[in-house]
């Protein structure tokens, strides 16, 4: 018997040299959405921490500071937080925050809207101003 057995294993084993191999299932090329955004929110958390939160907050308890508070800003016109002073160049721009907006000016707040108070560092790299963005949709 132990000679049938190892002549069986020793078919399979030929029968499976002459068949290609099983196909794997295809690896995806990009991650999940919801795994790809919870990757790009945790950035932008991180930038916010680091870019932002000194004169801005965000959060339940999110009070102005140097700057306005960020809730709800996505989407939103511009110099609509109750509790800060915006500058007249921002309160008569009609200006609302869409991804490009935010993006523009916070790349250079004075070349797309002169007159504005706001005084910061400037952010060149618009992914991270892009992240920001996604971070801030959740507030």
């Amino acid at each position: 018997m132990a000679g049938v057995l190892v002549g069986l294993s020793f078919c399979a084993a030929s029968r499976a040299a002459d068949q290609p191999p099983p196909a794997k299932a295809p690896l995806s090329a990009s991650p999940p959405a919801g795994a790809e955004n919870a990757d790009i929110i945790k950035a932008g958390e991180r930038a916010f921490r680091l870019h932002c939160r000194s004169c801005h907050a965000v959060g339940n308890k999110a009070v102005s500071r140097k700057g306005p508070t960020l809730n709800g800003v996505t989407g939103q016109k511009a110099a609509q937080a109750q509790d800060f002073k915006f500058s007249d160049a921002l309160q008569k721009s009609g200006l609302v925050w869409t991804e490009k907006n935010f993006v523009d000016y916070n790349m250079n707040p004075q070349r797309m809207l002169a007159g504005t108070s706001k005084k910061m560092p400037v952010i060149k790299d618009e992914k991270i101003l892009k992240d920001i963005y996604l971070y801030l949709q959740q507030f």
